[in-house]
C-alpha cells in the first residue's frame, strides 16, 4: 500500500498479509462476536443474580479470550504479537 505525503514522497505501509485471507478476517468477525456475546451473557446474568456476577463474567470473557487470541497469534506467527 502506498501513501504520499506532503513532500509527494512515497511511503510504503507495512500490514499484516492475512488481511488479504478471507479466514482471517472470518476469524476476527468472530472474535468480536464472542467478545460481545461474552460481555452479553454477563450482563443478563448479572441483571438478574448480582452485579459481582457481571464483573467476574467480565473478567472471565476478558481472561479466556484474550488467551485464544495470543494462540492464535502464536499458532499463526510462531512468536507473541
Amino acid at each position: 500500500m502506498e501513501i504520499k505525503n506532503k513532500n509527494n514522497k512515497e511511503e510504503f505501509v507495512k500490514h499484516n498479509s492475512l488481511e488479504t485471507k478471507a479466514w482471517h478476517r472470518f476469524a476476527k468477525v468472530i472474535y468480536i462476536v464472542l467478545w460481545i456475546a461474552g460481555l452479553g451473557i454477563s450482563a443478563i446474568v448479572g441483571s438478574v443474580d448480582g452485579f459481582n456476577y457481571f464483573i467476574w463474567g467480565s473478567i472471565i470473557t476478558c481472561i479466556i479470550l484474550t488467551g485464544v487470541k495470543k494462540a492464535f497469534l502464536y499458532v499463526i506467527f510462531g512468536k507473541n504479537k
